[in-house]
């Protein structure tokens, strides 16, 4: 069985975050998902990039996740992180994704993409999906994701939460405004994206 033990939950951080247990984390969420169904998660840690073989990223690099045991394990890459939360999501279940790291723009392969000031742009080769997903992610794919002086969290964690007790039932665009100008006011360069299926 590769779903992770309740005394993992109370191990040190770094063995908690393997790649099997993220992995296993991520099958969990999804694995019973049904229409109504709303679900959340939410990573701060480190990211990366990964150069993408198969043609299907813009920017010629895939965006990843990295668990402790990356040197052993190996990176989670964008493409393993669509295929296990986003691909088989059931019509009419809703999916929010925080992603705090570096590179982490597009990190889910979404179709859509808010780009700040235009609007809506769709990915030139979009995986469409039945699922209702939208991500917030830290920063664009070439930038990197900060950490706060205070109590180092992940800068877009810190401002999600302040945003969202400001304002707890934002619409997708107040909120991606309130977190940049969140970011902007307290110095970070970062700038946050939001990418959905819809």
């Amino acid at each position: 069985d590769d779903r992770p033990s309740p005394r993992d939950f109370f191990a040190p951080a770094d063995e908690r975050s393997t790649r099997k247990n993220i992995v296993a984390g991520l099958k969990w969420l999804v694995e019973n998902a049904a229409c109504g169904d709303a679900l959340f998660f939410h990573f701060s840690g480190h990211g990366s990039e990964q150069r993408d073989l198969s043609g299907t990223e813009t920017d010629g690099f895939n965006e990843t996740i990295i668990p402790s045991d990356f040197d052993k394990s190996g990176l989670i890459v964008d493409n393993e992180l669509f295929d296990i939360l986003v691909r088989d999501l059931p019509e009419g279940c809703k999916l929010n994704v925080v992603l705090d790291c570096c590179h982490s723009g597009t990190a889910l392969d979404l179709p859509f993409n808010y780009v700040r000031p235009r609007g809506w742009q769709c990915e030139e080769v979009p995986f469409h999906t039945r699922g209702d997903v939208q991500m917030w992610a830290g920063c664009a794919d070439d930038e990197q994701s900060e950490e706060t002086h205070f109590r180092s969290r992940g800068v877009l964690t810190t401002a999600f939460l302040q945003e969202m007790y400001r304002n707890p039932r934002p619409l997708y665009k107040e909120l991606l405004d309130a977190l940049h100008a969140n970011v902007t006011r307290r110095g970070y360069t970062q700038k946050p994206q939001l990418s959905s299926t819809q």
